[in-house]
């Protein structure tokens, strides 16, 4: 990986229980997270949490 590059990761269930838990702590963590939802509520409610450094 090239330097500066950032990691990135795909979670399923992003918005409930272990997966957005998953995010939460990815993201803490520096990465990109790319996350699928069933609603675009649900993907909206994410990214305004995340900002930037997550993906739905």
């Amino acid at each position: 990986m090239s330097e500066g590059a950032k990691r990135a990761v795909v979670i399923t269930g992003a918005s409930t229980g272990i997966g957005e838990a998953c995010v939460k702590l990815l993201v803490e963590r520096g990465f990109l997270v790319f996350g699928s939802v069933r609603t675009a509520a649900d993907a909206e409610r994410l990214k305004a949490q995340f900002g930037e450094n997550y993906a739905p």
